[in-house]
């Protein structure tokens, strides 16, 4: 240990810091091996979500497709008349609003069909 008349030779011992070389480390090792365990998980977790509702998406698109019967380029029809226009900002906005929960139930309003 360092005293006051003591001068500091610039090595570090376990005197001066004593969590050096011990137990400091094995957490250390701990914590970066579990953060590296839950990129493992979580990164391809995220991809396979990300692949899995674009799949679900294009398959509604298929549906309404059919549905209109817009299969051939006899039988095209323009994006509005499929439905398929992506909502603005504030049709977004009220469907959120409407979405919330109504006060008192702790049930989801149902939104009416489209």
């Amino acid at each position: 240990m360092l005293l006051s008349g003591d001068k500091f030779d610039g090595s570090v011992s376990g005197d001066y810091f004593p969590n050096i070389g011990k137990a400091g480390h094995e957490m250390m090792d701990e914590g970066v091996i579990l953060a590296y365990a839950l990129m493992l998980v979580l990164f391809p977790g995220a991809f396979f979500i990300r692949g899995f509702l674009t799949r679900k998406a294009a398959l509604k698109v298929i549906k309404i497709f059919c549905r209109y019967d817009a299969l051939s380029a006899r039988s095209a029809k323009k994006a509005d008349e499929l439905g398929l226009n992506p909502p603005g900002l504030i049709e977004r906005i009220s469907r959120l609003s409407r979405e919330r929960t109504a006060p008192g139930t702790g049930r989801m309003r149902q939104l009416p069909p489209a």
